[in-house]
This record gives structure tokens, sequence and C-alpha cells, in this order.
């Protein structure tokens, strides 16, 4: 990971803090003005009643529109501290993702395996979002992305039949192979590659007494 990008989300780290305490404090003075006009009101009601001269039906009139009022005031000060809360967690569990795509996709780019950085990285690139990914399709391609380098390059050109764990149950590796076939299609003629299921000719391993240049 560049500096850039650890600076770029330390400062978003930071800025996500300070809404934080933004909104705690937001739903402390909310809280406290309200339970401030409920006690003002409530004494308000019953000094008119202790002296003498106020009416009981006044008084209780009063105390219940301060309940109304306290109760509206805190309902909508816990309302806005639960709606914060779960955007909060909204963000969090998109950065989940975010991580969990770019994970993915150096997996899928990094192989060791010069063909398969190229043609599995080229899709993954180009198919995995983290917004409109499913989580389900992402476990799959990762257990696509945990074949051996040697086994995944046979079966993705053909060159051997796929586990039926692979080939039947999981719509990433289908996706991925027709992904590859197409670019063999484009790439190179049929006529030039093994029939389906035939390891292609290397050349140093055919049984071909021909010398030369493999």
């Amino acid at each position: 990971m560049s500096a850039f990008r650890v600076l770029l989300r330390a400062l978003a780290r930071r800025e996500q803090r300070q809404q934080q305490q933004q909104q705690q404090l937001l739903f402390s003075s909310s809280f406290t003005s309200s339970s401030t006009l409920l006690s003002r009101t409530l004494l308000l009601g019953g000094g008119g009643g202790g002296g003498g001269g106020g009416t009981p039906g006044v008084a209780v009139t009063k105390k219940k529109a301060a309940l109304s009022t306290f109760s509206r005031v805190s309902s909508s000060s816990l309302s806005s501290s639960s709606s914060f809360s779960n955007n909060n967690y909204d963000e969090e569990k998109e950065e989940h993702r975010k991580r969990l795509i770019n994970k993915t996709l150096y997996r899928a780019k990094q192989r060791g395996f010069l063909e398969l950085d190229v043609v599995v990285g080229e899709w993954a690139e180009r198919n995995l979002n983290a917004k409109t990914t499913s989580d389900s399709f992402l476990t799959q391609f990762a257990k696509v992305l945990e074949e051996e380098n040697p086994d995944l390059y046979s079966y993705l050109t053909g060159q051997s039949e796929a586990p039926k764990y692979l080939r039947e149950e999981n719509e990433a590796y289908k996706a991925l192979k027709a992904h590859v076939m197409k670019f063999l299609d484009e790439k190179s003629d049929e006529k030039t590659r093994a029939k389906f299921g035939k390891e292609w000719v290397r050349g140093w391993n055919d049984g071909s007494s021909e010398g030369g240049n493999q």
C-alpha cells in the first residue's frame, strides 16, 4: 500500500471520529435541554398549586404538556443517534468489502503464473465491484483462487476437466471459464489448440523424435 493511500485512510478515520463526537455532543445537548424544560414546567405547575392561588386542572395540563414535549424531544434525539449508528455501521461494512475486494484482486493478479496473472487478473478487474458483487460470489471466487496454478490453468484452458464442485456448483468459475474460452477463441485459431481434454503440445515431452527449436 502506498504512503498516499495510507495518508488518505488516516484522514478519513480522523474525520469519521470528529463526526461521531459532534453527534454525541448534539445528542447530549438535546437531552439536557429537554430535561431542563421538563423540570421548569413541573416546578411552575407545582408552585401554583402549593401557593393556594393556582388551579389544579391547569397545573395538571401543564405537566402533561411538558411530558409530551419531553417525550418528543427525547424520541427525536434517540432517533438521530440510531440513524447515525446505522450510517456508521454501513460505512464500516462498505470499507470492509473494499478491503476484501482489493485483497481478492491482488490474489487474482499475483498468482506467480504469468498466463493466469493476465487472464484471471483481467477478468477479476472487470467483474469484482464492492457495491455490486455479492458476498456469495466473492466466496466462490476465493475458492477458485485456492486451486493450484497448474490445475487451474489446465481446467480453464480445457486441457482437463474441472472437478464437479467447480464446473457445476461454482458460479464464479463458470463465468471465468467462459471468459477464458472467449479469450482463446479471439486470440488463437481453434485448429492450433489441442482437442478438449488433451494437454497442449509442449515440444519437449510430446514424444516427437524431431529435433530443432521447440
